[in-house]
């Protein structure tokens, strides 16, 4: 059987010399998974061979190699939104502003953690005060209303407020999740809520 051999063409990694084995790590990894298709095809097509003659054992191999090439080219799934809302701001008794969130985790996991970094800011852009917000647990497709007071700031000052940071998320499962780019948010508060 004939032994197929795969060479990266590239004479520099990134500006610097070749590693030894002259591949850059990037490419080793690459060449290295091509050296597997190669062998595992190789291995698919003796098999057949040895039982079905050499025209079905072309056919299986074909057929390999479409599925990994469909396996290795496949995005990646789209993780489901996140909804934030700023629903409400309420003046308290002790000159505090109790800030309402709507929360909505669609079809994403269910989460242990969502940590957010919060900036309230006045209606000429300066920080007035810096928030973080513990919003979970929150289970898979539920939706809920999170409140807490912000002290020392009256809701009249609010100019608008900034999700600026996510400082932790985390699957039920302890894993760790990148939160920020899946949150979407809105506001039914009379002041803006941006990230």
């Amino acid at each position: 059987m004939a032994r197929a051999s795969t060479e990266i063409s590239s004479s520099k990694c990134d500006g610097s010399v070749r590693q030894a084995g002259g591949l850059c790590p990037v490419d080793r990894g690459a060449a290295t998974i091509r050296r597997l298709r190669t062998v595992l095809a190789g291995f698919a097509f003796a098999a057949a061979a040895a039982m079905t003659g050499p025209a079905a054992a072309q056919d299986t191999v074909t057929q390999e190699a479409a599925k990994q090439e469909a396996a290795t080219d496949a995005p990646a799934a789209t993780p489901a939104p996140i909804r934030l809302e700023l629903n409400k701001l309420e003046p308290t008794s002790g000159g505090a502003c109790r800030v309402y969130f709507l929360i909505e985790n669609g079809k994403g996991p269910s989460l242990r953690s969502l940590k957010l970094d919060l900036f309230v800011l006045d209606d000429k852009g300066v920080v007035g005060k810096r928030m973080a917000v513990e919003a979970a647990p929150i289970a898979s497709g539920k939706t809920m209303v999170k409140l807490f007071d912000v002290a020392g700031v009256e809701c009249g000052s609010f100019g608008r407020v900034l999700l600026n940071d996510v400082i932790s998320c985390t699957a039920a499962d302890g894993a760790a999740l990148s939160c920020l780019d899946r949150i979407d948010v809105s506001s039914k508060a009379d002041v803006p809520f941006g990230k």
